[in-house]
């Protein structure tokens, strides 16, 4: 449903769902998708924001994950 359009708060969650789940490479082309449609609006500017760490989440939350096993 969110796919097909819908608001740009609807399309910024979808991408950070994807992002996620570990769908790196949808996740970003959602946000790319969301700041082309909709280039001034708040929602746009975050996912664009949150798109730029997306190459770096993956390794960052085993880092996370690792800290919490040491407490």
């Amino acid at each position: 449903l969110v796919r097909d359009g819908g608001e740009p708060q609807h399309q910024f969650w979808l991408g950070w769902a994807l992002a996620s789940t570990g769908k790196i490479v949808e996740a970003t082309k959602q946000f790319e998708a969301l700041q082309a449609a909709y280039p001034n609006d708040p929602w746009a500017k975050v996912g664009g924001e949150f798109s730029a760490t997306l190459p770096v989440l993956e390794k960052s939350l085993q880092a996370h994950a690792a800290a919490f096993e040491k407490v």
